[in-house]
C-alpha cells in the first residue's frame, strides 16, 4: 500500500475492471460463457468490495501522513517562537 506521496495507480480503465471482475468470476467457480446476472453481480460485488478496502486504508495512511506533517509543521512554529 503506498503513502502520502507515493499512491499506486488504482484500476485505471473499465478494461481493467472487467478483466478483474472476470478473473474473480473464473475463481469463484462460475463458467464465463454462460455466466448468469446473479453470479456476475456476486463477483462485481467481491471487487467493490475489495476497491472499498483499498481506500480506506489508502485513506488511513494518507491521514497517517498528514498528522506527521502536521506534527512537524507544529514543532517547527514551536522553535521559530522559542527563538524570538
Amino acid at each position: 500500500m503506498g503513502t502520502l506521496f507515493d499512491q499506486p495507480p488504482r484500476q485505471e480503465s473499465v478494461n481493467g475492471y472487467v478483466y478483474t471482475v472476470r478473473r474473480v468470476a473464473a475463481e469463484m467457480g462460475y463458467a464465463l460463457d454462460t455466466i448468469k446476472p446473479a453470479e456476475w453481480h456476486a463477483a462485481c460485488d467481491v471487487v467493490r468490495t475489495a476497491l472499498a478496502l483499498q481506500t480506506a486504508d489508502a485513506l488511513d495512511e494518507q491521514l497517517a501522513g498528514f498528522g506527521e506533517i502536521l506534527k512537524e509543521l507544529v514543532a517547527a512554529i514551536e522553535k521559530l517562537g522559542e527563538h524570538e
